[in-house]
């Protein structure tokens, strides 16, 4: 499991260096194509994580939905995914080659991303899915 919290963590780093490379200018300016595919994989990674986590109807929560809810996923990086994700959205209008590409990526990576989010960012998704559909 760590290599797997490694790796995911690694690629986020990722993100936020496309991020930053955009957001300063520094060239060459990576291609939506290829910002899409590094957010292809925690899409991918994710779904992963569900299509392997069982949730026990019989058990009952102990400490609240939250908690019990969480308590099932594997510990990874989920908000600074989440974070990174919303910080690629303001820079989608300045790629130049596969914008729309990136865009339909990262929404299908926050929808994939929505089961694993604390109660504070699931309620402010539907406002950012809103905000990205106007970019």
């Amino acid at each position: 499991m760590a290599t797997r919290a490694a790796a995911f963590s690694s690629k986020i780093r990722a993100l936020n260096d496309f991020y930053n490379n955009i957001a300063t200018g520094v060239t060459p300016l990576p291609s939506g194509y290829d910002i899409a595919n590094a957010v292809k994989f925690f899409s991918q990674a994710l779904l992963g994580v569900l299509k392997e986590m069982t949730i026990e109807s019989t058990q009952e929560p102990t400490t609240g939905k939250h908690s019990y809810r969480i308590s099932k996923y594997p510990s990874l990086n989920y908000s600074s995914l989440y974070h990174s994700l919303i910080n690629l959205i303001d820079v989608v209008p300045l790629i130049q080659t596969g914008d729309v590409a990136l865009a339909q990526s990262i929404i299908h990576a926050l929808a994939c991303l929505a089961p694993f989010l604390p109660y504070e960012l699931l309620d402010a998704l539907p406002y950012t899915f809103a905000t990205t559909l106007t970019i």
